[in-house]
């Protein structure tokens, strides 16, 4: 976006050539006409150096015009770049999460055919009487238990 300055100093080329060439061509005119040795040569160079003057500030215009279009093509172009990225993030996210979900999924089955498979052992083993201590332990056992 063009900021005061440049606006401040386009505006003044353009006010500066079209007031200074059409004084020009204004006095090249009346040197025409009210200069009875010269007039002719300084009226057609006074008409000459102020159409050269606006016809510059018109093309200065133009340019500054092309500059600003430029400018705002350039910016809808970051946009529309910014835009891609975000949606191929987005895309990016959406088959990551899909791809959790899939895992998770999987893992819930996992549990629910373990817990299913614990279940069924339990069905399945009737419980060993004794508890934890209660074991017989013969004396090979205790000797490979003791040993550093």
């Amino acid at each position: 976006m063009l900021d005061w300055t440049q606006w401040f100093q386009g505006f003044t080329h353009i006010f500066t050539g079209w007031t200074i060439g059409a004084l020009l061509i204004a006095g090249g005119a009346a040197a025409w006409f009210r200069v009875p040795v010269f007039g002719h040569y300084l009226g057609l160079a006074g008409v000459a150096t102020g159409a050269a003057l606006i016809w510059g500030a018109v093309q200065y215009d133009a340019a500054a015009g092309n500059c600003k279009e430029a400018i705002v093509r350039a910016q809808l172009t970051s946009s529309q770049a910014r835009v891609t990225e975000l949606e191929r993030q987005v895309d990016a996210s959406n088959k990551i999460s899909t791809d959790a979900k899939e895992r998770a999924d999987k893992a819930e089955a996992d549990v629910r055919k373990a817990k299913e498979d614990a279940d069924e052992y339990e069905r399945t083993h009737p419980d060993v009487p004794g508890k934890a201590g209660d074991c017989t332990t013969d004396r090979d056992l205790l000797k490979r238990l003791q040993r550093p």
